[in-house]
């Protein structure tokens, strides 16, 4: 797995508060670099990550992975975009920016702990209907369960997710993406 951090390539928005420790312990950005690693454990070679990357028009995505699979009908590599957003406290929040990450994503996942998922299990179905993932991470035993995730859809904006490849891998060229 590759890694890539963009928090420090631009002006995060947190930056705007003084006095303030937005990345400190029990904050929802440990909580992220914890399933970052836990997600690094699992993943092969074939797959760029990205922490932290602003897409314009969609906000500033938590996590990324793009994986390049081998397209059975050219020589062309396709390329899939996964997005998660990670939320600690306010899963409907974090339910509407992830399914912001739809326009240049495959598939988007809301994360949130194990221990507050249950009030956002209760609304699945809201879940199912937007098309958006709940997973619920401990970060004592770095265990996921998958409350849902969706199957992979075509991005509904194609200049989004080549800027999203551009980011990844340095181009945007992907013959393969319609057989999604």
């Amino acid at each position: 797995m590759t890694f890539k951090d963009y928090q420090n390539n631009y002006h995060h928005p947190v930056n705007n508060f003084s006095h303030a420790d937005f990345w400190g312990k029990n904050s929802e950005h440990e909580f992220g670099n914890h399933f970052v690693r836990w997600f690094g454990t699992l993943a092969d070679k074939k797959i760029v990550a990205i922490r932290e990357l602003p897409v314009p028009g969609s906000g500033i995505a938590d996590f990324i992975v793009v994986k390049q699979h081998d397209c059975a009908k050219t020589d062309q590599p396709r390329r899939t975009v996964q997005a998660f957003e990670f939320k600690i406290k306010d899963w409907r929040k974090g339910l509407m920016q992830a399914h912001r990450y739809k326009y240049f994503s495959n598939s988007s996942i809301l994360v949130v702990p194990s221990h507050t998922v249950k009030s956002a299990e209760k609304s699945i179905d809201l879940f199912k209907q937007l098309g958006v993932g709940l997973w619920a991470f401990n970060v004592s035993s770095l265990t996921v369960t998958k409350k849902f995730t969706p199957r992979p859809k075509k991005v509904m904006d194609a200049k989004r997710a080549a800027y999203v490849f551009d980011k990844a891998y340095g181009d945007h060229h992907d013959s393969c993406e319609r057989s999604l």
